[in-house]
């Protein structure tokens, strides 16, 4: 997270409002939601995988 930049409060949005939700496996999510960032403004992808 701390290399990427990424704030528990992003972790947070993506986990409780995903965009995606993606069964990969038995057990296994994975929450994708796209964001904006930076400047210039960029949309990023952010998928969290969860079990």
């Amino acid at each position: 997270m701390e290399r990427r930049g990424i704030s528990k409060t992003e972790i947070a949005r993506v986990l409780t409002a995903p965009e995606q939700v993606i069964p990969v496996r038995p057990f296994r999510m994975v929450y994708q939601t796209r964001f904006v960032r930076g400047e210039p403004p960029r949309t990023y992808l952010f998928a969290q995988s969860f079990c």
